[in-house]
Formats: structure tokens, sequence, C-alpha cells
């Protein structure tokens, strides 16, 4: 079940996670477009995590590079670079700090990054210029906000597997998960013209 409600003038859906490809307008372009150029100025996605003995790693999305560059935060360098899909737009870590996953918007898949290794180990294809991605706090799940798809996409982290697919507002780009793990938000890009 699905509702939505406005904040601030930004659209929001929720949805429970408990209940069980179209082409992308000329609009709806120019809409993500904008985001491209707004996240590619704001260095996109900033995630840290600690890897066991390791110190805290930031993991940033290069869009145009099609790559992901590895920061280690106590030292400011690059420590790597991993190469992904195409247009990678949004990055998240697990838990437990020993997977990465990235969205390649025009590649309509999610790249699972081994943290250890920094090498990409698989490829999940989900909905419609991917997006938005988070991890439940368990680490099982994977939920990826499809923009031109206007769903998210369950991956099961044990299988690298799309579950279900959740319809949700237009243009979904934003996804978080609730602390508990049983509600997801996505930010809708939704026009009121």
């Amino acid at each position: 079940m699905m509702k939505s409600k406005v904040i601030s003038m930004i659209p929001i859906s929720t949805f429970s996670f408990s209940s069980s490809s179209i082409e992308i307008s000329n609009k709806a372009r120019r809409g993500c477009n904008i985001l491209k150029a707004f996240e590619i100025a704001a260095l996109t996605v900033l995630t840290l995590v600690s890897v066991a003995g390791a110190s805290p790693f930031a993991y940033i999305a290069n869009l145009e590079s099609n790559s992901v560059s590895v920061i280690d935060t106590a030292t400011d360098t690059v420590t790597a670079t991993v190469n992904v899909g195409i247009e990678p737009s949004g990055a998240a870590v697990s838990p437990d700090g020993t997977r990465v996953y990235v969205t390649n918007c025009m590649s309509n898949s999610v790249s699972v990054i081994d943290a250890v290794k920094n090498q990409v180990i698989d490829t999940v294809y989900v909905g419609s210029y991917p997006w938005g991605v988070a991890v439940s706090p368990d680490g099982t799940k994977v939920y990826v906000a499809n923009t031109a798809s206007n769903t998210i996409s369950v991956i099961d982290t044990a299988t690298n597997n799309v579950t279900a697919t959740v319809k949700v507002g237009n243009l979904p780009y934003k996804i978080a998960v609730s602390p508990d793990g049983k509600k997801g938000i996505c930010c809708d890009l939704r026009h009121s013209s």
C-alpha cells in the first residue's frame, strides 16, 4: 500500500515492504538531467562505512566516468577506482561494510562491489533509470528507486536477485528505509503544472 504526502513542496511516497519498462518522457528526462547536473556538482553520493580493522571510506559515484571512487576519509585520498555500469548515480553500503551497491541509471542495473577487494562481484538488472538506493538495516535487502519505471526494486542480498517490484509515485529518485526496516520512503519528481 502506498501513501503520498507533500513535505516542503517535495512529493514523498511511503510504502510498506511487508506487501507483496517504460520510456522516459522528455519532461521526465529534463528533470533527470537537472538532477544529474546537480549531483555531479554535489559529488553525487557520499557514504561512510567502517570495515572491520579499516579506516572509514566514502564511495563516490562518478556519473560521467562510469566508476566509483573509494576515498579513505582518514587521509582524504582516493585509494581505489572501481569501474561499474553506465552513469552510476547512487551508492549504498551494507551495514557490515562488506558490500557497496551502485545504481547505474543508463545500464538499468545495480553493481555489487566487494568493499574489501574493491571489485564488482555481481550485476543485478532492475527497472528503468535506477537512481536512488538504500540497504535495509539488517543488510538482507537493497531497495532501488527506478525513476522511469515508477517502481522500487527489492533485491535479496543473499542471492543478488530482484524478489519484488513495488509501484510508487511519479519519477522516484531517492529512497530511505526506516530504522526497523519495515517502511520505505522515496522522493518523487512530480511536476505540479
